[in-house]
Formats: structure tokens, C-alpha cells, sequence
């Protein structure tokens, strides 16, 4: 166990109990729980028996206990809790503080503007559910402040700055000069609040059960850690530390660190060794060569526990002589060389899985070594090379680069495009994308942006459909019309991106199918920016294209949002694209006016019709449309440019004749037209009257269908029997199940 500290005995077997103490100047002052007041100089040795002086006692200092002491070094003031009569020179006595429960001092050094030094004196006491605030002057403390209100008794108290930190029973507070009070924290299960000041008295150490808690004069944590104990701690102090039982008073003192590196090294805690030497008050060379001597040691150990990356990076930060490091590996070197080795632990022997990872740690660490080697004449080098024919030299698949070093040595020269090239160049696909992503959103990037994923995912072909799939989302969510052009690809792109499966694609989000929409829409619709005649019709040739695309998109497609998409699209075009967004809605009366009056395709009406319709719901009518020829829209712009036609007589009786089944007669004699005489009619409802007849026969002849259960019925499905409770279902060829039964026939 690491021993910072060791107890030096002060006081042994004192005849009184001892209290509470303190000390200033190589001084120790005493309260005892008899009320003597007694004063000791403490002179350190050179062994553990330090020589210790009685220089004062008072015998009659107190009639009560001395619970706490305090002393003001540059005023030579004693400052005690509980005392009712004295016998040493009194300076003042505070009646207002009688049952004061804790004080506290707050000493500060200041220089004036004549440059001389002044110290100020700040007293605070804890009384009943109040502080009381006092200052030193003349000898004597006046009061600082009115008194501060409580919610509770303090259990202790400390000056930090310009507030205090009170203790209560289950929760911290801090209370400000202003008045201003602030709730921290609980106090967890100690049995004592505990409060410490640091050593710069900006900070407070609070104790929350087996750990310390770190916070500023405002309450703020300053630590984004706690200190952990092993034991709840009793007390916490700084500096030279004295500690006391009832009869006997120990100094900590702190063992020399050139004492402590060692004792820490033997039980391999490397970690606390550095820390140590950092703060240990030697010469920089001596330091720095205790640094290495102790890093040495713990690459060793890292190695014998076969953590051996960080052995070798280790081994590399302090050069290490590659023959030691060599060394430690069966059979790498002469045996008669490897007996000179001296190592200050046992090397295990190497074999199987571990020698495995070892050899690769060590290839890492010869690659670093072999790199710094070469560092020193780079500059030179660095001349004769020229940086341009780096991505022409990548590009070629024989270029002989070897991946892993030309990886190390392209990140360390930050050529990332480069990177990115020999790693595609290698198919090595999904590294080179990873680290696109990472840099697209670094700033001081040369891969800046998503545009170099575009790029890349456009050149990936169909064989890397899912790489497409999963690293092309990101720029499609941000940038939708880049992003498309991952699928759609552009002049130079176009041939690489058609051999794209486009059908695996299986985004179903409304945003892409919208935004393709979008696209298609814009294509179409855009005026013509040359007034050439060959080169208006080419372009008339590629927006028909783009205009069937997106009639079929519209057609196919599931998941956009036709209420968003309608308002886009303008009244005096795209009157077919505008008809099948209102059928998406169900407005098939708007719908059916388009085919019908505007673009006068009676048929393109009719295979709406025979699509759209249901023999329930809100398309059973809908075959009674086309027959009303004299419907209008209910947009103005559209009434403006449709013209009442005369009607098609024929196409109706047509209409009449092969969907007479599906056809209400009655809803359509109200819309026929007056040119349609009974006489052409006469046909049709007869033919409509002996269907009504006919299926008012089948229902009757249904109804009279007995079915006869018993007790040697059996369920089709389960083979089980019914019971006289069951609910069945009876099939057409006579077959009764059970009806929970029937969903598995």
C-alpha cells in the first residue's frame, strides 16, 4: 500500500482530554474538555521524535469544554469557542454570540497604496439558526453585517471568498455576504457534515459519504469528477496536518517523493509514479530522466501483460534500442546477444494467439521506427517530389502502393482526396465512404460538403447497390436534388447511373417521392431558354419523356401527397397529371370532368371509371359519371376553357350495354340526356328489370337453405363437434366449420 504520509508523534498520554487544536508558526495550541488552554513549540527532527516544548499553560482558561480554537497569527489572537472566563490578556468579548455552535476565520493579505501589507480579519458564528458577521479593527471585532437568517442549526461552516458554506443536518447550503442563499446539496449518510477550504480559498471540498465534492464561492462544480474514498472520511486538512485522540496529538508529515517513486514502482503503480514526479521539486533533467526511467518500466509491464500496442507506443515516444524491444521476442535475435538483455521483469514466452498479436504490434512500432529514420532528410526529399502526380499514380490498379502505408502516409500529409482515391481504387469502398462522411462536415476539409459523395456514389455501379443504398441517405435527407442525383445521375454520369436496379429501390418516405415529383413537374413545365427551332424540338421530345415518367409515377407510386402536390400543378396544363391526383383524393366527379370535357377522351374516362370502381363505398357510383357529359368542373379557369359539347349518344347506350351490372339505372336515367329516347332505352331496362328478378330469386332460394346440425357434425377444419353454443360458417359446396375456425380453411 502507497504510504504518502507517516505519523510523527507529537503528544503521548496526556493527562488531559484533549479537545480541539490548532497550530500556526511551528506552534501547537490545545483545548482540553477540562478548560485548559496549553501551548507547545514543535520543532521537526531528523528522525521520527520531533522536539517538542511546553512554552505555555493555563490551567483557568475556561470553566467549559474548549470545542474549537482558532488563532490569528499576524495579530496574535486566540480565538475560542465556549469560554466564560479567562486568564489571559482579554482583548474583547462577543456577548452577542452566548450558544454559539461553530465560528469560522477568514484571513486575507492584502497591500495597500502605500505598499505596505495589511491583513484583514473576517469572523463568522454560527448562533442558534443565525450567522453573525464580524471584522477586526482596532484590536477589536465590530460587526460586518446584520445577522443572516437560517432555515436550520449549522453543523459547521467556512469562509469562501465572499460567501459561506453552512452545513445542516441533511443538506449543504451557501450563504452570501448579499444575503443571497443557495441550496447544493444533500449531505448523504455521514454521520458529520464535513467542509474543507482548499488551499487557494477559491474552493470548497464538501463531504457527500465515501466521496468528495468539489464546488466555487457560487456553488458551481469544479471538478467534472468527485474524489472517491475508500472509508467515509472523518476529517479532511491541508497542508502540515495535526491529528488528535483524547491524550495524544500525531503530525502528518509527508514522506519525501524520491522516497515514495520507489515504494510506488514495486507496486507497479506507474500512474501515480508520473503524477509524483511532476510536482517533485528537483532540477528539469532530473525529472525528465525520471520520467523515462519510470515509462521504461511500465512499457515492460505492459508487454509481460500482453497489452502490446500500448507497450510499442510506449517504446516508440522514448526510442527505445530497437535490439531490447527485439529482444523480447522468441528467437528474433541471437541467443548469445539475447543473454546480455538485462529486463527488470520476467519475459513471459510468447506463443499461439499472443505471439500473433505481439508480431503485429511490433510490425506497427518497426513501420513507426523506420518512418522516423527516413524524417530526417524529408525535407531534401520533399524537393524532388512532385505532388501532382499523386492521384495519377493512385489511379492506376498496379500502382504497387501498399495500402497500409500509403494510408499512414497520406493521413499524415492530410491528402485526403488522395486517400479516398487509393482506397477506391483498391475496392475498398466502405472505408472511403466512412471517411467522406467524416470530413463533410469539417470546415478546413478538402473534402468539404456532400457533393464528393455524390460523386463517388455515382461511380459505384450496380454491383454496390446497398453501399448506395446506406451512405446515400444522408445526403438525400439534407440536400434532396443532389441527391437524386445519385439515381438519376447527370451529363457526365448518365451511362454509369441507367445501369442502376432502380426497382430495388424501396424508399416509401413521401419526401423523396414528393421531391421526384417536383422534379418531373419542373422539367415539363419550364419555358424554353433557346428560341432555335431544332433545338425547341429536342427538348419537346426530352419533356414528353420526362412527362410520361412522371403521368406513370403518378399512376404507380404509393406514397407521395396528393393535397400537397395539387396546388403545384397549374389549370391550364397537365390536365391528365391534375385527373389522376384528384382520383388519389377521391374527387372522381373533378376528375371525370377533365377526361370528359377537356380532354374529350370518353375511353381514358371509361378505364378511370373501371379503375376507381367499388361496388360499396364511394366509387359505386362512379360509372354513372360518364354518362352525365354535361358536368362541369368547379374551377373557373377550367369552365373558362371547356365547351359544352354535344353528347355522345353512343358511347352512352355503349356504356349502358357492358356495364349494365354495375350500373344504378335509376341514378342514371336522372343524368341521361334528352337526345336519348325510351325507345333506344327499352333494351336496357328490361335487362336490368330481369336482373333485379333474377337475384331477388337467389336471395329467396338462399333463405329457404336449411342446414341441419346434430351431434355427429363435424367441423371441416378442427374435425371437432359443435356444440349447441357454436357460431359456424357454411360454405356454398356444403362444408360447415367453426367461425373462428373459417380464416384457416
Amino acid at each position: 500500500m502507497h504510504d504518502a504520509y507517516e505519523a510523527i508523534p507529537i503528544l503521548e498520554k496526556l493527562p488531559l482530554q484533549i479537545e480541539a487544536v490548532t497550530a500556526y508558526d511551528g506552534n501547537l495550541v490545545v483545548g482540553t474538555r477540562q478548560g485548559h488552554l496549553l501551548m507547545y513549540t514543535v520543532t521537526p527532527g531528523t528522525t521520527r521524535r520531533w522536539d517538542v516544548a511546553l512554552l505555555c499553560s493555563n490551567k483557568n482558561f475556561s470553566r467549559k469544554p474548549i470545542v474549537q480554537v482558532a488563532v490569528i497569527p499576524e495579530h496574535q489572537i486566540i480565538v475560542v469557542h465556549d469560554l466564560t472566563a479567562f486568564n489571559l490578556p482579554l482583548l474583547c468579548t462577543l456577548s452577542q454570540t452566548k450558544g454559539a455552535t461553530a465560528f469560522d476565520l477568514d484571513i486575507k493579505h492584502h497591500v495597500s497604496l502605500t505598499g505596505d501589507g495589511v491583513v484583514t480579519v473576517r469572523l463568522v458564528v454560527a448562533v442558534r439558526r443565525k450567522l453573525q458577521l464580524f471584522y477586526w479593527k482596532a484590536r477589536k471585532f465590530h460587526q460586518l453585517r446584520e445577522d443572516l437568517a437560517l432555515p436550520d442549526v449549522p453543523r459547521a461552516l467556512t469562509w469562501c471568498m465572499e460567501a459561506i458554506a453552512v452545513a445542516f443536518k441533511h443538506e449543504y447550503w451557501l450563504v452570501k455576504l448579499t444575503g443571497e442563499q443557495k441550496e447544493l446539496f444533500a449531505t448523504g449518510r455521514s454521520q458529520e457534515p464535513l467542509i474543507t477550504r482548499m488551499v487557494d480559498g477559491e474552493q470548497l471540498a464538501l463531504a457527500h459519504d465515501k466521496e468528495s465534492i468539489f464546488v466555487d464561492a457560487d456553488g458551481n462544480a469544479t471538478c467534472s469528477y468527485t474524489l472517491k474514498w475508500v472509508e467515509q472520511p472523518l476529517s479532511l486538512g491541508k497542508s502540515q496536518v495535526y491529528i488528535a485522540s483524547s491524550s495524544h496529538v500525531w503530525c502528518l508529515h509527508s514522506i519525501p517523493i524520491n522516497q515514495q517513486i520507489p515504494q510506488l514502482l514495486g507496486e507497479k503503480q506507474f500512474g501515480l509514479a508520473l503524477k509524483l514526479v511532476d510536482v517533485w521539486d528537483e532540477d528539469e533533467d532530473a525529472k525528465t530522466q525520471m520520467q523515462k526511467h519510470i515509462q521504461h518500466l511500465q512499457a515492460i509491464h505492459l508487454f509481460c501483460s500482453k497489452s502490446y500496442p500500448d507497450a510499442m507506443k510506449l517504446f516508440f515516444t522514448l526510442n527505445t534500442d530497437l535490439p531490447f524491444v527485439i529482444g523480447m521476442y522468441p528467437d528474433m535475435v541471437p541467443e548469445e546477444y539475447r543473454s546480455r538483455l538485462r529486463y527488470p521483469y520476467p519475459i513471459p514466452a510468447l506463443s499461439g494467439a499472443d505471439l500473433e498479436q505481439a508480431l503485429q504490434a511490433l510490425i506497427h512500432f518497426l513501420l513507426e521506427m523506420r518512418h522516423q529514420l527516413c524524417s530526417s532528410d524529408s525535407e531534401a526529399r520533399t524537393e524532388d517530389t512532385n505532388d501532382s502526380l499523386v492521384q495519377p499514380l493512385l489511379r492506376m490498379r498496379d500502382s504497387r502502393v501498399s495500402v497500409v502505408e500509403g494510408e499512414r502516409v497520406l493521413r499524415h500529409s492530410h491528402k485526403y482526396p488522395e486517400l479516398v482515391l487509393l482506397l477506391q481504387t483498391r475496392g475498398l469502398h466502405q472505408r472511403a465512404l466512412q471517411l467522406l462522411i467524416r470530413h463533410a462536415k469539417r470546415p478546413d476539409s478538402p473534402l468539404c460538403g456532400h457533393q464528393h459523395t455524390v460523386n463517388y456514389l455515382q461511380h459505384l455501379g450496380p454491383q454496390h447497390i446497398d453501399l448506395i443504398f446506406e451512405y446515400g441517405g444522408w445526403v438525400l435527407k439534407s440536400h434532396p436534388e443532389d441527391g437524386l442525383k445519385i439515381f438519376i445521375g447527370d451529363k457526365s454520369t448518365s451511362g454509369e447511373v441507367d445501369q442502376l436496379p432502380r426497382p430495388k429501390w424501396g424508399d416509401t418516405t413521401p419526401l423523396l417521392h414528393n421531391e421526384l415529383i417536383h422534379q418531373y413537374r419542373d422539367i415539363v413545365v419550364a419555358p424554353f431558354t433557346s428560341s432555335d427551332p431544332a433545338n425547341v424540338e429536342e427538348e419537346k421530345g426530352r419533356r414528353k419523356i420526362v412527362c410520361e415518367k412522371l403521368l406513370k409515377f403518378l399512376n404507380e407510386s404509393k406514397y407521395y401527397t396528393a393535397a400537397t402536390l395539387l396546388i403545384h400543378f397549374p389549370y391550364d396544363g397537365l390536365h391528365e397529371e391534375r385527373a389522376v391526383l384528384l382520383g388519389r383524393l377521391g374527387q372522381h366527379h373533378q376528375a371525370l370532368s377533365i377526361y370528359t370535357n377537356t380532354l374529350r377522351d370518353t375511353q381514358a374516362a371509361l378505364r378511370y371509371c373501371q379503375k376507381h370502381y367499388t361496388p360499396s363505398g364511394p366509387g359505386s357510383e362512379l360509372l354513372v359519371s360518364p354518362i352525365d357529359i354535361r358536368s362541369t368542373s368547379g374551377s373557373p379557369v377550367m369552365q373558362q376553357q371547356q365547351q359544352a359539347g354535344k353528347p355522345d349518344v353512343e358511347t352512352v347506350l355503349e356504356l349502358l350495354q357492358n356495364h349494365l351490372h354495375c350500373i344504378d339505372l335509376g341514378q342514371a336515367l336522372k343524368v341521361l340526356p334528352d337526345e336519348v329516347t325510351l325507345n333506344l332505352l327499352k333494351p336496357f331496362i328490361h335487362a336490368s328489370f330481369n336482373l333485379a328478378s333474377s337475384t331477388s330469386e337467389e336471395l329467396v332460394a338462399r333463405q329457404k337453405l336449411k342446414i341441419m346440425l346434430s351431434e355427429y357434425t363435424y367441423c371441416a377444419v378442427c374435425s371437432k363437434r359443435f356444440t349447441k353454443h357454436s357460431a359456424f360458417a357454411w360454405y356454398p359446396n356444403g362444408d360447415i366449420v367453426h367461425f373462428s375456425c373459417q380464416n384457416q380453411r
